[in-house]
């Protein structure tokens, strides 16, 4: 109970870090082959332009001083957060995601908390482990796929799914899910 009264106030407080397209795209499914294909060559327009877009729905971050844990937490979870677009052309693209584990730091709070918990003592657990999260050096690493569309000003803009949602919010989107 208390984690999921934690999970459901920072849903509101990360729910804003991804943004564009809310239509969920495929998952692409491997064909074997035969033969080797040729690596496929990147557009850089488009390696450009989604980099643009997963650098926005990054720009979260708080700079005042005077925040609560809550925002403390999203601040110090977003800025573990990096990516590198691996390949993008103008169907798709593959983006590798380093980010921390929200979901296990959401639990360390929750842990600190009674069922009794206010919402002060629940600001201070999420202040705590926010700045421990701050010093943490151990990132969960993954590889997204995502298609890509072309805009009518001729710039492209990732088409928004699940693992993407996942990557940006520290891997608190699939927590919310269990």
């Amino acid at each position: 109970k208390k984690f999921i009264t934690l999970l459901m106030a920072l849903t509101l407080v990360v729910a804003m870090t991804a943004c564009g397209s809310s239509k969920p795209a495929p998952q692409p499914t491997a064909e074997p082959t035969s033969t080797p294909e040729p690596a496929p060559v990147s557009n850089p327009q488009v390696v450009e332009d989604v980099e643009i877009a997963l650098e926005a729905s990054l720009d979260y971050i708080n700079e005042n001083e005077d925040i609560d844990g809550a925002t403390q937490f999203r601040n110090a979870l977003l800025k573990g957060i990096e990516f590198n677009v691996i390949f993008a052309d103008e169907t798709g693209c593959e983006i590798e995601f380093t980010y921390p584990d929200g979901e296990s730091y959401l639990n360390k709070a929750a842990d600190m908390l009674t069922e009794e918990a206010t919402a002060e003592e629940m600001d201070a657990a999420l202040a705590t482990v926010a700045k421990e999260l701050e010093s943490d050096t151990l990132r969960v690493i993954e590889t997204i796929s995502a298609e890509v569309e072309k805009n009518s000003d001729g710039s492209y803009t990732l088409v928004w799914n699940e693992d993407l949602y996942n990557a940006v919010s520290g891997g608190l989107y699939y927590a919310e899910e269990r």
